[in-house]
């Protein structure tokens, strides 16, 4: 069991300049069906974490420290639908969320409301399995009364002088980025702020930043952005407030080109329900493609249960980060296993459409065990591990 801290959607934002579905050669007009998603994963950030930080702050245990929903599937006539898997959480996933056609048109705040009760949604019979369904009420309460918006202020830190001080103020913009300034105050007190400036999609990210700020000999504050994205360092004259320096790669900066939606005013809000799932247990499935997909997932999962079993954990240390993330996806594309590393997180992603599944029940597990073996293929390969235990 871990303390739960994060739960997102992925994608988990668009690319700040085109959609996530998208190339960086794509160029406008996008599809309607891309344009919803991308509406929809922007505006989930803001619902995101903020859900995430109360979440956190309700100390609750759970199977997992952090879980992620697949947005999946072209947009439905009229509704959000949702579609929670609590039998999946083992594995950090709990199902999936299809958006409504014409989401984009839906003004942005209610879009960012949208996706949080969506998620909210897909968390509840998690909630209730383990027992934590009041922590999880008392942190959406507050979500719903913060408007789902996410900001976050760091601690004051002091100056050389030992009189002034200065924190970080954040919000997630409509765009799913953030936008952050800095604050120098005197006894409490705000004095003066900078302009706003671009920064990532994380909070987490803005909690680093506050972290590693400190002073050059000048006095003047310098700022290292605290992400993979953002490899820039901002220098502030916090005798003015002026921002001296601030040169990170296109698109980020003082005024980066950003994808925005702005809405459409008198766009209805769709309603937002849940939608039995698609039944992966053996024996299960409705016809022929959710018999075969049964038949791959109950495979992967038998061999997954195997590769978070004590016999692996020695092998798993090796990695040498406290987490490991194995998903399975099934949505339109190729079929691949893709690998990601942060400090803290190794997510080594199976990407199955459907469609790509083979139809008779042998061929598709002997589909699984093919893809369970490449994962672990590539990750004994990045990080030079031993022999790993024997798959049953």
């Amino acid at each position: 069991m871990a303390r739960l801290r994060d739960v997102y959607l992925y994608p988990y934002s668009g690319w700040p300049n085109f959609p996530w579905d998208e190339g960086r050669d794509a160029r406008p007009p996008y599809s309607s069906a891309v344009s919803d998603r991308d509406a929809a994963a922007r505006s989930a950030r803001a619902a995101t974490e903020s859900l995430s930080m109360e979440l956190t702050a309700e100390e609750i245990t759970s199977r997992r420290a952090r879980y992620h929903l697949g947005m999946v599937g072209d947009p439905h006539p009229s509704a959000v639908e949702v579609e929670a898997h609590p039998e999946w959480a083992k594995h950090g996933f709990l199902g999936h969320i299809t958006i409504s056609d014409g989401f984009r048109n839906v003004l942005p705040p209610q879009r960012t409301a949208v996706m949080a009760e969506a998620v909210y949604l897909a968390l509840r019979p998690l909630a209730l399995e383990e027992h934590w369904a009041p922590a999880l009420e008392a942190a959406m309460g507050r979500v719903r009364a913060n408007d789902y918006r996410c900001s976050w202020v760091s601690s004051w830190k002091r100056a050389p002088d030992r009189t002034h001080a200065v924190r970080i103020v954040m919000e997630i913009a409509d765009d799913g980025y953030g936008r952050w300034h800095v604050e120098t105050g005197k006894a409490g007190a705000v004095l003066r702020s900078t302009e706003d400036l671009s920064g990532w999609t994380w909070v987490k990210n803005f909690e680093t930043m506050a972290k590693e700020m400190r002073f050059d000999e000048r006095g003047r504050l310098v700022v290292g952005r605290g992400s993979g994205f953002l490899h820039a360092v901002t220098t502030i004259d916090i005798t003015t407030g002026e921002v001296l320096s601030d040169k990170p790669s296109e698109p980020y900066g003082k005024n980066p080109v950003r994808l925005n939606y702005s809405g459409m005013p008198g766009t209805p809000v769709p309603p937002v329900r849940v939608v039995e799932p698609i039944d992966f247990s053996v024996g299960g499935g409705a016809g022929p493609l959710s018999a075969r997909v049964n038949s791959y997932h109950s495979e992967a999962e038998r061999l997954d249960d195997q590769l978070f079993s004590e016999t692996w954990d020695a092998w798993w240390r090796g990695v040498g980060v406290p987490e490991v993330f194995l998903p399975i996806e099934y949505f339109g594309g190729e079929a691949k296993v893709s690998m990601r590393l942060t400090k803290n997180l190794l997510t080594v992603k199976r990407h199955r459409p459907p469609e790509s599944v083979p139809l008779l029940p042998g061929p598709a597990r002997k589909a699984a065990r093919a893809d369970v073996e490449e994962l672990v293929k590539r990750v004994r390969k990045r990080f030079d591990l031993p022999e790993p235990p024997r798959l049953t």
